[in-house]
C-alpha cells in the first residue's frame, strides 16, 4: 500500500485491515494481518543540500535540484526525515536514459565513474558536515527549514 504521507498511510492500514476483519467474520474465514515498516514521506532539506551541491561543485560535480514531489520508491530516509533534517541527493553513475532496474545500470555500478562518485560523495558530505557544524547560523537555516516542512511551529 502506498500513501502520499505516513498519517494517510496509516489510515489507509485500518481501512483494509477493517475490510479484512469485516470480510473474515462475514465468512466464517480467521484472518492474520502483517504489517510492516511503513515508509513515511520524504522531507528532503532544501538548505543542507545546498550547502552538499556547493560542496560537491567544488569537487566538479554539478547536481540539479530533485523534484519535491517526484516519486523516488519507498524508503526509510523519509522516516528519518520526520525525526530530523536530512538529505537524500543523487549522483549520477549512468546516463539518464539507463533504467536502474537493468542489466546496464548494475554494469554502470562496477564503472570506474561509479567508484569515483563515491569517493567524491564523501569528501562533499564530509565539507557539508564541517560547514555544518562550523556555522551556527546554517545550524539555524537547517532547522527553521525543517520545521517549516514538517508545519512545527
Amino acid at each position: 500500500m502506498r500513501a502520499a504521507t505516513l498519517a494517510e498511510l496509516k489510515q489507509l492500514v485500518e481501512k483494509v485491515r477493517l475490510a479484512i476483519d469485516t470480510a473474515a467474520r462475514l465468512t466464517g474465514a480467521v484472518a492474520e494481518v502483517k504489517v510492516a515498516l511503513l515508509y513515511g514521506e520524504r522531507y528532503h532539506n532544501q538548505i543542507m543540500s545546498r550547502v552538499f551541491q556547493t560542496n560537491m561543485a567544488c569537487l566538479g560535480e554539478e547536481m540539479e535540484w530533485a523534484s519535491p514531489v517526484g516519486m523516488y520508491g519507498s524508503s526509510d530516509i523519509g522516516n528519518v526525515s520526520i525525526r530530523l533534517p536530512v538529505i537524500h541527493d543523487y549522483l549520477w553513475i549512468a546516463p539518464a536514459e539507463v533504467n536502474t532496474h537493468h542489466a546496464d545500470f548494475t554494469a554502470c555500478a562496477a564503472s570506474k565513474r561509479a567508484d569515483e562518485i563515491v569517493i567524491k560523495a564523501a569528501k562533499g558530505l564530509a565539507m557539508t558536515a564541517f560547514d555544518i557544524l562550523d556555522n551556527s547560523s546554517l545550524q539555524g537555516e537547517i532547522d527553521e527549514c525543517f520545521k517549516q516542512a514538517l508545519g512545527i511551529s
